[in-house]
């Protein structure tokens, strides 16, 4: 289904896109991505969605300090920026995903 959505999409004269985006190893690269992306934004958005609960509900909890004038709602905001930044670097030196689609054959 996303495959045929991609290659409707693609222009190219010279390229059979339809075969491109059914062949096993763009499938394997797409199953690749897929196996860290999604649970990699399910738990980015619990935890954000979670933040967001506890700011709302649980305020004395958020309030609670931690370090100096520190409190936990600082400590978590902190985390979700970290955790942002931390998932971007994993992806970026995730290289097993950039050698599969620089190799994928194109068929003509």
């Amino acid at each position: 289904m996303e495959a045929e959505h991609i290659a409707k999409q693609s222009s190219g004269p010279d390229v059979n896109w339809a075969a491109a985006v059914r062949h096993p190893s763009f499938l394997g690269l797409l199953s690749t991505k897929r196996r860290f992306l999604v649970p990699a934004v399910i738990f980015y958005m619990v935890f954000y969605i979670s933040l967001t609960f506890l700011a709302g509900f649980a305020k004395g909890f958020m309030a609670q300090k931690v370090v100096s004038q520190m409190n936990v709602g600082y400590v978590l905001i902190i985390a979700t920026y970290a955790m942002a930044w931390i998932v971007a670097m994993i992806m970026s030196k995730h290289r097993s995903l950039t050698q599969v689609a620089n190799h994928l054959p194109i068929p003509q």
